[in-house]
């Protein structure tokens, strides 16, 4: 498999993301430090309930803030980065 990473300065993000979502086209997956735009774009995104729950059960549970951030409407939208309560 191929993988190509694009390292986009970090201002620059939300304009490329609201470009790329308008368009229907553009990068797969996405490294984004920001709940705002999980909030925003969330009708775009890829629904990650089942693969966030099989992380938690895996590595014991997230801690609480871990939801928050991710969570619209009760589905999970992005993964926290480091929220897991504890490391194997």
């Amino acid at each position: 498999m191929k993988v190509r990473v694009d390292h986009i300065p970090h201002l620059e993000i939300p304009a490329r993301m609201a470009a790329e979502f308008a368009a229907g086209a553009g990068h797969d997956i996405l490294f984004n430090g920001s709940t705002i735009l999980t909030r925003i774009y969330y009708k775009t995104l890829a629904d990650l309930t089942d693969i966030y729950d099989q992380i938690g059960k895996k590595y014991g549970g997230w801690i609480p803030a871990a939801r928050s951030p991710v969570d619209v409407e009760g589905r999970i939208y992005g993964i926290p980065n480091l929220l897991l309560s504890c490391c194997p």
